[in-house]
């Protein structure tokens, strides 16, 4: 129920690259002559499936997802097994807008990470900035080869050579939509269902509303809203409604596909988010609410509930847990609309590829232990 999942999980894929690459250093060559003589030189057999450099290697990674230091107990061990430290960037502003600029000076990281749904990629694959990890991995990365397997198919250029590892590389099957609820809230109005496992009823889960509308009409002076939307995010709000309902991207009619919106059950959706509107138990100023004013508005507390992925509310459970501690945050839980199985709600698992792009660039002198 953290922001960080995501940047995590590209750490443990990270992770993957660090033990790998170090861990088959005995093989000469590489697509860098003098990087690879250099690695070579100074990496040294420890016996395991790791190998530990003998000087410490600090690697910049410019990662436009989180600012956190490389200092969690995941990063310490991998320095330790390796003697690599990575150095983490991240821009105070327009993330793109820094990408294109390090292209255009040539001032780049030896990591990065890009947006695969952006041509972004492309841009740097053309600008020769990245190199092919084809020989990387299949000389120093056993264990990338067989972690990603045929997703390495599925991320080849138009060249048929890898330039990166797409930052999940298996089906995850959990959801990434849902309601996020503050649980300590949760846990005085339906204790029985605050520990997850239970899905609500529409019908619950309006109860619920009203119910803590009227035992928290307000905290510290402010009104309180059981309800609130992230107007700049409504893929993730009508996409959580949608998962209710079981929707998909499609309707699929009398074996014709038709938009989404041509199915019966969207109406349904609608009218029940247009019916909680009318009871007053969603946010009235939800439609102009962007992402730092939605954001504030769950950090101070107020706010009972959200649709979105549960990594959305990252920096507003950072802030209410310090405040209240850990049950003070938002958790995500199922909502199932009426005469839907709730094995077949579609709060989107996500795909094996991800959504970004970690490539070595042409500046990285170390792409071997990378």
């Amino acid at each position: 129920m953290k922001k960080k999942t995501a940047s995590i999980l590209m750490m443990l894929a990270l992770a993957g690259s660090l033990l790998a690459g170090c861990g088959n250093s005995g093989s000469n060559g590489g697509s860098n002559g003098e990087a690879a003589n250099n690695a070579n030189a100074g990496s040294q057999n420890t016996g395991g499936d790791t190998a530990k450099i003998s000087e410490p290697l600090t690697l910049t990674f410019f990662d436009k997802n989180t600012g956190d230091a490389f200092t969690n107990e995941v990063a310490k061990e991998i320095t330790k097994r390796t003697g690599v430290t990575v150095e983490i960037q991240q821009p105070t502003g327009n993330p793109a807008e820094k990408l294109n600029l390090m292209l255009a000076s040539n001032d780049l990281p030896d990591i990065v990470l890009l947006d695969r749904g952006s041509d972004i990629v492309n841009k740097y694959i053309a600008a020769g900035a990245i190199i092919p990890l084809d020989d990387l991995i299949k000389k120093f990365g056993p264990d990338v080869q067989s972690q990603y397997g045929d997703v390495l198919k599925k991320t080849r250029y138009t060249d048929g050579k890898n330039y990166y590892l797409s930052n999940w590389y298996g089906m995850d099957t959990d959801p990434v939509l849902g309601m996020n609820i503050r649980k300590d809230v949760l846990t005085e109005l339906a204790p029985d269902k605050a520990e997850g496992g239970q899905p609500f009823t529409t019908d619950e889960f309006t109860q619920l509303l009203k119910d803590y509308k009227a035992a928290h009409p307000s905290v510290d002076g402010k009104p309180t809203i059981p309800l609130t939307f992230n107007a700049e995010n409504m893929g993730a709000v009508l996409g959580t409604f949608k998962g209710m309902w079981g929707l998909k991207t499609y309707y699929e009619d009398a074996g014709k596909l038709r938009f989404d919106v041509e199915d019966p059950k969207y109406r349904e959706l609608i009218m029940y988010m247009n019916d909680l509107y009318r009871q007053g138990l969603v946010d009235r100023d939800w439609a102009v609410s962007k992402t730092q004013t939605w954001e504030q508005k769950l950090s101070n507390g107020i706010v009972f509930s959200t649709p979105g992925a549960y990594w959305d509310v990252g920096n507003a459970n950072n802030a209410l847990k310090k405040t209240g501690g850990e049950d003070m945050q938002m958790m995500a839980y199922k909502v199932v609309a009426p005469g839907v199985d709730p094995a077949k709600t579609t709060f989107g698992p996500r795909s094996p590829l991800g959504w970004d792009a970690i490539a070595i660039t042409k500046n990285n002198k170390h792409p071997e232990e990378t």
